[in-house]
């Protein structure tokens, strides 16, 4: 039943754009995913684990501009947590500690942790999506859409299932059926009029709810390959207006950020996190002089606590006789970025640009790392702790940012269609990052997070590259 509703709903789009579109293509579409557990952690450790993106797409242009985009794929999603190690030394700490998976106790005595937990689901996935691309052989595009996710789990939707109650699966099996929201960047090449290949990167966001005890919802990044057919293709409208390769340009980019996203009366209490971002823009030239700038970055944010913390997420010290912390924490904030920036150019080879604007990002990672050093003193001795940690947070901070952007960048021609570029941005973020969630089961906002903001200084270089009509 479940396979020919999805046909169904495949065969009706694809009558639907045959009938209506200037160009229909169809064809495989393969990648890999890694899992990226959407919900509530707070002490938890989970790893991206890789998995498969199998299946067939087809999409329509609608114009010059826009597509439309259906089609079947199988995915799995693997998640697995990890335990978190600790090891103890008592007396004297040697000067070489070598830290390993095992917790030890005085006396040599070794404590074998248990297996990590793990859940893997695998889903048939139906997408649609609206996808943007600008005009060329080579060309570049975002996309935006929903998907429709049909659990494929034999224990849980095959005979196996008939194995328990009916009571008993309502309490305890996941949905059978997952929806959410896509978000994608893609770079496209006309291979000829019929034939074209195309490298992808995608986020997914799930809606329902797979890991209760920590409102985990399906999530993944996605890299993927395609080649796409157009059996019926039809010779594309003239475009009308100014030359596009003198109006658009594609700008890829890549750098290094300088945050400190802390509470702006506290800064002192916390040290700025260097990271890496990448992305690509679209820039597109209203006249010689202004131009609207778009994309998709990827970029790192956060903060560093150095002082002396009984928190491995905010700074938080209280003196106290019998324990002594010593404890250090890089909190890394992994944001996927969609800013809207206005520009105004000056000159010609050499070319300055200002920048101006908004962003909005959506949270994807939320990471704590570093070490805490703990000292126990009791009245004929005393005990130090020593731990490396390594643990995702995203249960203590909001799951989107917004803020202003001003910038400089400086553009120098190379050859006569392409520029190279350097650029210095400033993010002001206008959103305080600390989870307002009320809900007691989860993780409760702090007051220390109250106030945080994302404050970051980035140093990027990159091309600027103009697309012309084929």
């Amino acid at each position: 039943m479940r396979f020919k509703s999805v046909l169904s709903v495949i065969m009706f789009f694809g009558f639907y754009l045959y009938s209506t579109a200037q160009e229909l293509t169809f064809g495989p579409v393969n990648g890999i995913n890694f899992s990226n557990l959407r919900g509530e952690m707070a002490y938890n450790t989970w790893s991206a684990k890789p998995g498969p993106v199998n299946g067939i797409f087809i999409k329509t242009t609608l114009g010059n501009w826009l597509m439309l985009r259906t089609g079947a794929e199988f995915t799995s999603f693997y998640y697995q947590e990890k335990w978190k190690y600790t090891s103890y030394y008592t007396g004297a700490v040697p000067m070489d500690i070598s830290y390993s998976n095992s917790s030890f106790t005085p006396g040599g005595c070794i404590i074998v942790p248990s297996s990590p937990a793990k859940w893997d689901y695998h889903f048939l996935r139906v997408p649609l999506m609206l996808e943007w691309k600008t005009p060329g052989r080579l060309s570049f595009g975002f996309g935006a859409g929903a998907h429709y996710s049909f659990l494929m789990n034999d224990e849980f939707t095959g005979k196996d299932k008939e194995l328990h109650s009916e009571e008993y699966r309502e309490e305890n099996f996941p949905p059978s059926a997952d929806w959410g929201w896509m978000l994608s960047a893609s770079l496209n090449y006309a291979i000829s009029k019929q034939w074209n290949i195309f490298l992808e990167g995608r986020t997914t966001y799930g809606e329902e709810v797979y890991l209760e005890n920590v409102d985990g919802k399906n999530g993944s990044a996605e890299l993927l390959f395609g080649m796409g057919f157009s059996p019926f293709s039809k010779p594309a409208k003239k475009y009308e207006g100014p030359a596009p390769g003198r109006r658009l340009e594609i700008l890829p980019h890549t750098g290094i950020s300088f945050s400190k996203s802390a509470d702006p009366d506290k800064k002192s209490n916390y040290a700025v996190l260097p990271g890496f971002n990448s992305g690509v823009s679209v820039k597109f030239r209203v006249d010689t002089a202004f131009s609207f700038i778009s994309g998709t970055w990827v970029e790192r944010k956060g903060y560093s606590i150095e002082k002396p913390s009984q928190s491995r997420i905010f700074y938080n010290y209280t003196q106290n006789t019998e324990q002594t912390v010593s404890f250090r924490s890089d909190v890394s904030l992994d944001y996927l970025t969609i800013p809207l920036l206005g520009e105004v150019s000056f000159g010609n080879r050499f070319t300055t640009n200002i920048q101006f604007g908004l962003y909005y990002s959506l949270l994807q990672n939320a990471m704590a790392k570093g070490e805490e050093t703990r000292e126990y003193y009791y009245g004929n001795g005393y005990q130090v702790q020593r731990e490396h940690f390594s643990q995702n947070v995203e249960g203590w901070f909001r799951n989107d940012d917004f803020g202003a952007i001003i910038g400089l960048r400086f553009e120098y021609r190379i050859i006569s269609k392409v520029k190279i570029y350097t650029a210095l941005q400033t993010a002001l973020g206008f959103v305080k990052l600390g989870d307002d969630s009320e809900d007691e089961t989860l993780v409760p906002a702090p007051t220390q997070l109250k106030n945080f903001k994302n404050r970051t200084v980035t140093a990027s270089f990159g091309l600027a590259i103009p697309v012309f009509q084929n």
